[in-house]
């Protein structure tokens, strides 16, 4: 479904300029346009109500000067949800650039290269910056998990990542499950017994992992 917008701000400026730097006022352009609606998905209501949603973040974002990481990044999920990929790319792109040491904009814009775009490289490169940014964004973990254990499908980069994690956040019982799904899916299960052992320490009542153990010693023992 191909939706033509309202009233659309002017959009001229988005070639970079010669000496390669990011057009700062293209990019404003850019977030202030109306998003180029491609959502199958989303019945005509839905879209307008995200139209709407979006013409209120734009002035809230217009009257602060683009100077608001909320306004900016409500503006990228509602382009991304639209279907208007390259809209979110710009907007979050702008977001990382004013706001260089938060993480939300950085693991959105490495979850649509990952998700929507497939472009693996380039998400890998925002979430290592989110991930420095806030050690404790546990979903970004998540997400970072998942590109490289299903999408690169890189069994090195995804225990180191898993390692890195635990070390950073000793007391996320999740995380040592996500590592002991790890290596019993690769095959080790003497390290996955001991992962899904510890997180069994910290969250003593999580029957699935209980369970889980006692499968893999039954299993262990043959």
């Amino acid at each position: 479904m191909l939706i033509a917008a309202g009233a659309v701000f002017a959009f001229t400026r988005l070639n970079k300029p010669q000496n390669d730097e990011p057009d700062i006022e293209a990019m404003k352009d850019s977030i202030a346009a109306d998003p180029a609606v491609r959502a199958d998905h989303l019945n005509a209501e839905q879209i307008e109500q995200r139209l709407a949603q979006f013409r209120t973040a734009r002035d809230q974002v217009v009257a602060a000067n683009f100077d608001s990481l909320q306004g900016i990044n409500e503006i990228a999920l509602l382009k991304q949800q639209l279907g208007d990929f390259e809209g979110a790319r710009i907007a979050w792109e702008y977001a990382n650039i004013i706001r260089p040491k938060n993480s939300l904009s950085f693991s959105n814009l490495a979850a649509l290269y990952h998700f929507d775009l497939k472009q693996y490289d380039k998400a890998e490169k925002n979430y290592l910056i989110s991930i420095a940014n806030d050690p404790d964004d546990i979903p970004t973990i998540r997400n970072f998990f998942e590109l490289y254990y299903n999408a690169i499908k890189d069994n090195a980069k995804t225990e180191a990542l898993l390692l890195r994690s635990i070390q950073n956040n000793p007391d996320r019982s999740d995380l040592y499950a996500l590592a002991g799904g790890f290596y019993r899916d690769t095959g080790n299960i003497g390290r996955a017994l001991e992962y899904f052992k510890k997180s069994l320490e910290i969250s003593p009542n999580n029957e699935a992992v209980k369970n889980e153990i006692i499968r893999l010693e039954a299993q262990n023992k043959q």
